[in-house]
């Protein structure tokens, strides 16, 4: 409920303004170093591997960053808690015509098609640690009221690996080659 209120509240979430109102420019690069160092300061990496393949820059994008490390950090703790103590959770970024893809992938225990038909829904909770079902509900919210989007492939037993399509701005962002 927290996220929903902290949703509902956001000054990004007034109804009548176009996305390039509502949303910040951010440093993907700078959002995704940052959020992983929180996250293995706290641990939540513990016997996982972390692998990031990342470019040496990327073009700024039209989310403000706290939006952006927040779903970072949800799909990085969802993919966390889909892997084995032994899992692996692979980063990866790219720069593509107008748009900074982000993927969050592991080898963890995938989702069925029902689940993956649901994972977007308020109140959804596919994962064991009894989840409130709101967390990729407003990653889906936040990225659409931005521009962007993101895309689930799963398979059970094999892992999952959401996508993150962000806008980007290509008249000031740092364009990698």
């Amino acid at each position: 409920i927290r996220d929903m209120l902290d949703y509902a509240s956001s000054d990004y979430s007034a109804e009548g303004r176009d996305a390039g109102q509502r949303c910040a420019l951010s440093d993907p690069l700078q959002v995704i170093h940052e959020t992983v160092e929180i996250l293995r300061h706290q641990g939540v990496f513990k016997q996982r591997k972390l692998q990031l393949e990342l470019p040496p820059n990327l073009p700024e994008c039209l989310i403000p960053p706290n939006h952006l490390q927040q779903i970072l950090v949800n799909l990085l703790l969802n993919a966390r808690d889909a892997t084995s103590a032994d899992g692996n959770i692979e980063v990866r970024a790219c720069a593509q015509r107008e748009a900074v893809e982000i993927a969050v992938e592991d080898n963890g225990s995938g989702m069925s098609h029902e689940q993956q038909q649901a994972a977007f829904d308020p109140f959804f909770s596919g994962g064991k640690r009894g989840g409130r079902g709101l967390g990729l509900f407003v990653c889906y919210q936040q990225l659409k009221e931005c521009g962007g989007d993101i895309k689930l492939t799963s398979l059970p037993d094999q892992g999952s690996c959401f996508t993150v399509l962000l806008p980007c701005n290509i008249t000031k962002g740092k364009h990698s080659a």
